[in-house]
């Protein structure tokens, strides 16, 4: 908890050395420690497909390879130790040795000891008050969606403007052709619009614009073309949150998508 790697770099490496070592209970425990340190549930499905995966972004290709390397040959090549060098500096290179070994060791005993997870435990840990019951990115109760409609209805009836930080995403229905405006809590960083998904990816309006592959969105009473939609997360692209912003949004799947200009 107290090393020198980044949280989101440390879970990542914690998670596939337990992939490696079949450590369920290490994996199991830390899938929810992922979530505090930016991890999607879409990022934690992919750690079982290793380094080569798409999605990965330069960081943590090398570092999946890094763990793979030291799990399998016991030290990190040449190449990657390279690669490490543009992201890292010499006490976290350190640290991920050591943060491998360490899951490693405590693979050996789980698995010869015959632990298995606790019933329940993929349901604990972090944020469980704010979890659904299924394996959904939703943060917030699906009752809540209904609440904000609620409220937001008279405003979208209106068409009255909303101050940012408040949106209105404007997406088509994918069977009804119909177009449909939602509320949304939204940033604008270097070109791109964010959306923390509070209720998830699969938000009709989430589906929507991801199957469309453009939409709209309504800021300050200006109108902005969207396109290239995409879901992402802090871990994998954090950069595009403005930094006194990055700790909060951490739990949070994002949207990402392009505002074309005018």
């Amino acid at each position: 908890m107290r090393g020198r790697l980044p949280r989101a770099d440390a879970e990542l490496v914690t998670l596939r050395t337990a992939w490696n070592c079949a450590a369920r209970y290490e994996f199991l425990h830390h899938a929810y420690l992922s979530r505090l340190g930016g991890l999607s549930a879409a990022t934690l499905e992919r750690v079982a497909a290793g380094p080569s995966a798409p999605g990965w972004n330069e960081r943590q290709a090398a570092l999946l390879t890094a763990a793979d390397e030291l799990h399998a040959d016991r030290t990190v090549s040449d190449p990657t130790w390279d690669r490490l060098t543009a992201f890292l500096d010499d006490r976290q290179l350190v640290g991920l040795c050591l943060l491998v070994g360490h899951y490693e060791m405590l693979a050996m005993l789980f698995n010869t000891a015959g632990v298995d997870p606790e019933p329940g435990a993929w349901r604990r840990g972090p944020l469980r008050w704010l979890r659904h019951d299924d394996d959904s990115d939703a943060r917030f109760p699906r009752r809540s969606a209904h609440v904000s409609r609620r409220l937001m209805g008279p405003v979208m009836a209106a068409r009255a403007p909303l101050p940012p930080p408040l949106a209105v995403i404007v997406h088509r229905g994918r069977r009804t052709g119909r177009e449909y405006r939602t509320p949304v809590t939204a940033l604008v960083h270097g070109g791109r619009l964010v959306v923390p998904l509070g209720h998830g990816t699969r938000a009709d309006w989430v589906r929507n614009l991801l199957h469309e592959g453009r939409g709209g969105v309504e800021r300050a009473g200006r109108r902005h073309l969207i396109a290239a939609p995409r879901v992402t997360d802090m871990a994998t692209d954090g950069h595009l949150v403005p930094g006194p912003l990055r700790p909060l949004l951490r739990p949070f799947t994002l949207l990402v998508a392009d505002l074309e200009p005018r």
